[in-house]
């Protein structure tokens, strides 16, 4: 198998490569088209040399089929994929068909199923986070289950650690808690929820669930966790790219959830704020997904997202997995079945190879 080098080293061009490799097999695109260096494939000789010293992790084997293996097939970057809210009629989901979906989601191979969480927002219909993950579980056995992002601001902490503690129970061991402030004022509007104060009600609250997880008690509360999940669910802290929840989510907490609605350049330069205050786990959340829409060029300064075709996903996710992400949660917001299909899903999974 041959080594490919991929979009990072667009206008990069450092030579570290060409310099190490023992038969010159690594060249400069003269045309000046793809504005990136690249290495022939019948003269490369599999020898690795020139990946450890590429600056920008550009390069990486090619995969068996002939295809590329994305820099996520080295670093193992997670792929989940979200819930459908409601059925191509419009009706409700009922708990077999969530169980249907969840186990197809986990059958083709994703590594997680997340979902998000709107309360009084919107002219549809949404389910709830935790009971919908909860029925998840129930026809599953492998895969993560995770919120992103579970507005805290909105529930008293004491009920919702308990709900939590709950279904990290049930799940035995496999949710995540992808918790933030919350950043739709309808949705407090709807429960009678200070906007302006959702991120000191959100600093409060997940101190308090942290001590409740550990069997400590909160006032009069202690929920008296079960031997088997004390500690309770990881908690990862959803924000925007800048300000002092990046690095709280680095110093305080099992991860961080940047959103996907955001930019290219917004989701680089909070991975890099992220992994300076020491963060370990990365996670982009609300990836939106439409493999029938028109694919076009995707500036660095526009809303991130995969409507595009199959090819131009895998490219984009790519650049993801450069940036040091640890996992890409795509969604659809108000999807049924039958705008992602299992036939999109099989395509889905198959950019990103399974993490060893």
């Amino acid at each position: 198998m041959a080594y490919v080098i991929t979009q990072p080293c667009i206008d990069v061009k450092d030579k570290s490569c060409v310099d190490v490799c023992p038969v010159s097999c690594i060249y400069f695109d003269t045309d000046d088209v793809d504005r990136k260096l690249y290495i022939h494939p019948d003269e490369c000789i599999d020898c690795g040399a020139c990946e450890p010293e590429c600056p920008v992790n550009a390069i990486f084997e090619q995969s068996v089929d002939g295809g590329r293996c994305f820099g996520h097939c080295r670093r193992g970057m997670r792929l989940a994929m979200s819930l459908p809210h409601q059925r191509p009629d419009g009706s409700a989901l009922s708990a077999r068909d969530v169980m249907r979906r969840a186990k197809l989601i986990e059958d083709i191979g994703f590594d997680g199923i997340w979902v998000g969480d709107t309360v009084g927002r919107g002219t549809r219909a949404r389910p709830d986070a935790l009971l919908t993950l909860g029925i998840a579980a129930a026809a599953t056995e492998r895969v993560e289950l995770g919120t992103a992002i579970l507005q805290v601001p909105l529930r008293h902490s004491v009920e919702l650690a308990q709900r939590l503690l709950t279904l990290h129970a049930l799940s035995g061991g496999r949710f995540a808690a992808g918790v933030g402030a919350g950043s739709t004022r309808a949705d407090f509007e709807a429960v009678g929820v200070d906007y302006d104060k959702r991120f000191a009600t959100l600093s409060e609250a997940v101190v308090s669930m942290q001590r409740l997880f550990n069997g400590e008690s909160v006032g009069a509360a202690n929920l008296q966790p079960w031997p088997d999940v004390k500690g309770g669910p990881p908690i990862l802290i959803g924000s925007w790219h800048s300000g002092r929840w990046v690095r709280r989510a680095a110093e305080e907490f099992d991860g961080w959830i940047a959103s996907g609605l955001t930019s290219y350049n917004a989701i680089n330069e909070g991975i890099q704020r992220y992994r300076d205050a020491g963060g370990q786990r990365a996670v982009l959340g609300t990836i939106a997904v439409d493999l029938r829409a028109t694919t076009r060029k995707l500036a660095d300064d526009e809303p991130f997202h995969l409507r595009c075709d199959l090819d131009e996903a895998g490219a984009r996710l790519e650049r993801i997995a450069a940036l040091g992400y640890d996992d890409a949660l795509l969604t659809a917001l108000n999807h049924t079945e039958a705008d992602i299909t299992e036939d999109d899903l099989v395509a889905l999974r198959g950019l990103v190879p399974r993490p060893p």
